[in-house]
């Protein structure tokens, strides 16, 4: 049986003003080691993730415990309305 899971990123900070490069916050580097100590014992073959920072910075603690390649797509990025 295949196995999916989704997370979604941990709190940005909402003070830097490009979108794609927003950092987590302090709680949010909090909430990636939950996202590790919740998915550890998990078993995983493949780590995809969007290409923004806080997605990336939200995943990375699991993907390195796990000795996995992370894996970006931009076709994950969020849309504005009205973007292709």
């Amino acid at each position: 049986m295949i196995s999916i899971y989704f997370v979604r990123h941990a709190l940005p900070d909402y003070s830097f003003d490009d979108d794609a490069t927003m950092p987590l916050t302090a709680e949010g580097k909090r909430d990636s080691l939950k996202v590790l100590n919740k998915l550890n014992n998990a078993h995983f073959d493949f780590c995809l993730s969007s290409p923004y920072k806080r997605t990336i910075e939200t995943i990375l603690p699991l993907v390195k415990q796990l000795n996995l390649d992370l894996h970006t797509d931009p076709r994950l990025k969020e849309r504005i309305k009205g973007e292709s």
